[in-house]
């Protein structure tokens, strides 16, 4: 019985290190496109001379593709999330909704 237990246990760390893995992977990916995004729009803004309003449209249009590839990379995590965890049930998951990611996601 004590080994059927550990068994258990090793499944659901298992389970769980699985889902912090994919989490940690999808915020390194988001913090890379926004850095990405970031570089990108230092290096068009020191290139030319912009006025303030260019400026911030630019700004907006940075932050929508950022939000778009966020929505994409989302996407992707999810799909895997449900591939590896569909059908399994743990009574400690720790897998955020997709609702929660892209709430947490869009306050970076």
């Amino acid at each position: 019985k004590e080994k059927n237990y550990a068994i258990q246990e090793i499944k659901e760390n298992i389970k769980t290190l699985e889902c912090d893995v994919t989490k940690i992977h999808q915020n390194l990916k988001s913090i890379g496109q926004e850095i990405y995004y970031l570089y990108d729009a230092m290096t068009k803004s020191s290139e030319s001379s912009t006025s303030e309003l260019s400026s911030a449209e630019e700004a907006y249009i940075i932050e929508e593709k950022l939000r778009e590839s966020v929505f994409t990379l989302l996407n992707k995590v999810i799909h895997v999330n449900k591939k590896s965890v569909m059908g399994k049930k743990s009574r400690n998951n720790q897998c955020k909704t997709a609702g929660q990611l892209a709430l947490s996601l869009l306050r970076i």
